[in-house]
C-alpha cells in the first residue's frame, strides 16, 4: 500500500487505517463461521472492526462481524472517561 503524503481528513485517515492488507484478506478467508472483536469501543476498534469486514467482503467471506465493548453507549464512554459509574438497564444501583 502506498501512504499518500498529507492526509487531508479524518474520513481519509479512517478510510487508510481500516484498508485491508492481502494478508489480512487471506486470513480472514480462513475464519469461521462468525468473527469477534472485543474492545471494538477503544481507541483502534472500530478501525479493527472495519478493516475485518472489509477483509471479509473482499475475501467473500459470510461470516458476520460482530463488535463488543465493554461501553456500550456514548454516555457510558463518556463516563469511563471521566470518572463516572453509570448502571446497565436492569442493574441495582450499589
Amino acid at each position: 500500500m502506498t501512504l499518500p503524503e498529507t492526509i487531508g481528513s479524518e474520513s481519509e485517515l479512517e478510510d487508510l487505517l481500516s484498508e485491508p492488507t492481502d494478508e489480512d484478506v487471506a486470513t480472514v478467508a480462513r475464519l469461521e463461521p462468525d468473527i469477534l472483536i472485543l474492545g471494538a469501543g477503544g481507541k483502534m476498534g472500530p478501525s479493527l472492526a472495519r478493516r475485518v469486514r472489509r477483509a471479509a467482503e473482499r475475501a467473500g467471506n459470510r461470516s458476520r462481524v460482530w463488535r463488543h465493548s465493554r461501553a456500550a453507549t456514548m454516555s457510558t464512554r463518556s463516563a469511563c472517561r471521566h470518572g463516572r459509574r453509570t448502571r446497565r438497564p436492569g442493574e441495582s444501583q450499589a
